[in-house]
């Protein structure tokens, strides 16, 4: 293999790394997006994700995790706008491909966290935190971006 066509599959793969950050960073701001209430519908904000969390806790909450969403229910309209505010930065930031080392590791938080309080939910819950982790964790191992 000659030096130009390394150069070839490099920038192949750069292309392909920049593609998935951008998309990456979409889906966030696609679910940051959705729980807002700027759609023209009336929106329980924080009951939602109660509903999600009490849905959790009684059917599919990995044990160890169990006393960590107890805690976070009782808060659960501050959690919900700290996900929500989480989720947009990562997007804005992923998209941008600016710090995405930092928002990788951010989302890689992220799904770990739905996916333990969404483990027993069902395999596509539990396979889309996965895979959506793992993403981000190549993501970081990549640095897909600047800084």
């Amino acid at each position: 293999m000659n030096a130009e066509q390394e150069k070839d599959q490099l920038r192949s793969a750069a292309v392909g790394i920049a593609a998935l950050r951008v998309w990456l960073g979409a889906w966030f701001l696609l679910m940051a997006a959705l729980k807002l209430p700027i759609w023209g519908r009336a929106f329980d904000f924080a009951g939602r994700l109660r509903v999600w969390m009490d849905l959790a806790l009684d059917h599919g909450c990995h044990p160890q995790y169990k006393p960590v969403l107890e805690a976070l229910v009782k808060y659960s309209t501050g959690v919900t706008w700290a996900v929500t505010l989480m989720e947009g930065a990562i997007g804005v930031l992923l998209v941008l491909g600016l710090f995405t080392r930092v928002a990788s590791f951010g989302a890689i938080f992220l799904y770990t966290n739905y996916w333990l309080a969404a483990a027993r939910l069902g395999y596509a819950t539990a396979g889309i935190s996965i895979t959506l982790g793992v993403t981000a964790a190549c993501l970081a191992l990549a640095n897909a971006g600047m800084f």
